[in-house]
């Protein structure tokens, strides 16, 4: 059928075959044959409520293994019986599982749905010549419990169940309660899972730890290997497959309802790999009252949205379409319409767009890519769609849940809280991160720097008010300086915070810094500050790593450095200084771990930890680029976060290089996530939007990719994530 969504492209693949065991045919199948005709649907069974019952996963079918295994042919199908099989009740009205198809003759897709009612206009899931690929699924059973199986091409599918659900008008376990989307888990900022690496994974504070299952998101990218991932829980490892991977080094990921045991779930990795993990609800258990709310309705496949019939949803654009209910089950496709790969979010219209991902497009491929979702809807049923990258969009709604109660938890890892958001006393935002800016230089200019100038470049670009403006200063000055005032106050404008790093002296050492010889330096730049109505960033000769002479008398060893930079802290404190909030800022990167550790002033002279990441070589994600490990340091975020726990992190400068850098725009694109949930305690990025060198790192480039990268840099400034907590309410 032409409306379904489908592929237009053929093209070679790994012939992998999932999984680590034999599969085993453990359904009963009813009929093999060509596609169904036009049989009447049995529409009541769209009314049926139910409480979901978590069984111990298995392997339902498998086409390609086992007694009785029958690979479908083109445009053939499967009936197979799912209510009574291991464990299933038989009273059962629709099921959980993942399905995986694999060895396909061409590209094609799947549909799964009622056996005994009409194929609906609709996929499952989409896949290309020898793929191996997944997606969750919740669907209806036919009025005798089975569940029908067709594909367009020749293929193997492999069916595994986690739960079912089973009629109730109302119930204690088994309902579903919607959490803010969040992420649990994020490798990204460390180190990948190794072969056969079990991970535990925790719900988040507000969970129960009685609650039976959650709806959960698995996601890898680069740094991974061919094979599998299984979530689940209790003891046991069950030989089923919750997410594949087919091609090393990509981006993959599936949604599915996965078994909680005492707020935990368990991710094993057979080849190894990166593992992001989002959730979006649970399901009650037996603490939980008895209530109508939260029960699964499965419908027969609706679908709610088509870009195909007008026009591509725009990088970082969205669109807005009607669904049912409140909470809507639905599978989402994205078609790529262009080379960019990206992401997309579902959420509901009018609400702040969660820093979780949906579905990502393939970048080792132009294949359409299909996964499960659920989401809220507005009070008018109205869901947005959000793409990083130009590229059409399918939606099917294949279920609702019936009036749903909300939890938000007391503390999320990415940083966002529902109630209202401040600013500590140290300036840390209670909500998301500061996006700041350092505008030193403007385009073609000789000599000097012009700050005033470089603002309005940068923020041309960036459509946004920095929270941060960063100057550099040195020596015996006032500041800040009217100028610095009338940039960070703008009628109209929200405040800027204002950032200084200062060097007391150009030519003296750090030991004579620490002796006293910038005593009187350090007293001029106390009483700009004292005269300052509101706090600021105030950084102490920055990267010092670059400066190091751990010769004895140098005045440059570890020691004299912390020497100085208590020197410039205590004595302007004791000045009186109550408005400077005290940065160490490294330079950070690896070459130079071996003396950050001797470095260290002090936890008590210093209030935020800064670095400068910038990525001056080839990186996948800003997770590389924030954090690079390098024999045994394991980088400097996890060096931070472990030498003073707590404590706030900020990259002080950075910027990705254009030249290295071909995927820039991409990289940006796909940070907000990583940076959210990876990074927790990194709550500033300043912004280097100047020339650094030979790099290039300014985000007004006017090149084909320097345009690019000033448009998905307009993205991440304009994220709810940077844009959750004011800077005006800074004190």
């Amino acid at each position: 059928m032409t409306d379904r969504v489908g592929v237009t492209q053929r093209r070679g693949g790994l012939l992998w075959r999932v999984l680590l065991v034999a599969g085993v045919l453990c359904g009963s199948v009813v009929a093999v044959g060509s596609r169904p005709g036009s049989m009447a649907r049995v529409s009541a069974a769209d009314s049926v409520t139910g409480s979901f019952l978590p069984v111990t996963p298995f392997r339902l079918v498998d086409t390609g293994s086992g007694p009785g295994a029958v690979r479908l042919t083109a445009g053939g199908s499967i009936s197979v019986q799912v209510a009574g099989s291991n464990g299933v009740p038989s009273n059962a009205v629709a099921v959980a599982v993942t399905v995986t198809v694999t060895g396909a003759s061409s590209s094609g897709y799947a549909t799964l749905w009622p056996a005994g009612e009409a194929m609906p206009v609709a996929s499952t899931i989409n896949f290309g010549l020898e793929d191996t690929v997944s997606n969750g699924a919740m669907i209806r059973l036919g009025g005798n419990g089975r569940l029908s199986v067709f594909s367009s091409v020749a293929a193997d599918v492999v069916l595994d169940v986690t739960g079912a659900w089973v009629p109730a008008s109302a119930a204690t376990s088994g309902r579903f309660v919607a959490v803010t989307p969040q992420r649990l888990l994020d490798t990204r900022s460390g180190s990948p899972l190794v072969a056969g690496q079990t991970k535990t994974v925790t719900m988040p504070a507000g969970v129960p730890s009685d609650a039976v299952a959650a709806v959960v998101t698995l996601g890898t990218a680069s740094k991974n290997a061919v094979g599998y991932f299984t979530a689940y829980a209790g003891a046991t490892q069950p030989l089923v497959v919750s997410m594949t991977v087919d091609r090393a080094n990509s981006v993959r990921m599936t949604t599915s309802v996965v078994g909680l045991s005492s707020g935990r779930l368990k991710v094993f990795s057979s080849a190894g790999g990166h593992l992001f993990v989002d959730v979006v609800g649970y399901f009650t258990g037996s603490s939980a009252s008895s209530s109508g709310d939260g029960l699964f309705i499965a419908m027969s496949p609706v679908r709610r949205l088509d870009t195909r019939s007008g026009s591509m949803v725009a990088a970082g654009g969205s669109k807005s379409f009607t669904m049912s209910g409140s909470v809507a089950v639905a599978n989402i496709t994205v078609l790529r319409g262009d080379s960019d790969a990206g992401y997309a979010t579902l959420f509901a219209d009018g609400s702040s767009r969660p820093n979780i991902s949906s579905v990502h497009s393939r970048v080792d491929s132009n294949q359409p890519v299909a996964n499960l979702a659920v989401t809220a809807l507005s009070s008018t049923a109205q869901a947005t769609v959000f793409s990083s990258a130009k590229a059409h969009y399918v939606v099917d709604q294949i279920g609702v849940f019936t009036k749903v109660g909300t939890s938000t938890p007391t503390t999320t890892t990415t940083g966002m809280s529902s109630g209202g958001c401040s600013v500590s006393a140290l300036l840390v935002p209670s909500c998301g991160a500061w996006l700041g800016a350092s505008t030193a230089a403007k385009s073609g200019l000789k000599t000097g720097s012009d700050y005033v100038i470089g603002l309005g470049e940068y923020e041309a670009v960036a459509q946004n008010t920095p929270d941060i403006l960063h100057f550099y200063k040195t020596g015996a000055q006032r500041f800040p300086t009217s100028t610095e005032i009338s940039m960070a106050e703008r009628p109209g404008l929200q405040r800027s915070i204002l950032h200084y790093n200062w060097k007391p002296s150009g030519s003296l050492s750090w030991r004579q810094i620490a002796d006293g010889g910038a005593d009187a330096a350090i007293d001029t730049v106390a009483a700009g500050l004292k005269a300052y109505s509101h706090k600021v960033f105030f950084a102490v000769y920055h990267e010092p790593e670059d400066n190091v002479k751990q010769t004895a008398g140098s005045g440059y060893t570890a020691a004299d450095y912390v020497a100085m930079y208590r020197r410039v802290v205590t004595r302007l404190r004791s000045a009186g200084v109550t408005n400077a909030v005290f940065v160490m800022n490294y330079m950070g990167f690896y070459g130079w771990a071996g003396s950050i550790d001797a470095l260290w002033p002090g936890n008590d002279v210093v209030d935020w930890i800064a670095f400068d990441p910038y990525g001056f070589a080839v990186h996948d994600d800003l997770g590389d680029t924030f954090n690079q490990p390098w024999g045994s340091f394991p980088g400097f975020y996890a060096w931070a976060t472990a030498k003073a726990p707590g404590k706030p992190i900020m990259a002080a400068e950075w910027g990705l290089d254009l030249s290295k850098q071909p995927t820039a725009p991409q990289i940006l694109d796909n940070g907000v996530p990583i940076l959210s949930t990876a990074f927790p305690m990194l709550k500033a990025l300043v912004y280097w939007h100047d020339f650094a060198g030979n790099f290039s790192v300014r985000i007004d480039q006017n090149t084909e990719l320097g345009r690019a990268y000033g448009a998905a840099y307009r993205r991440l400034a304009n994220n709810t994530y940077f844009n959750s907590t004011s800077p005006s309410k800074a004190p």
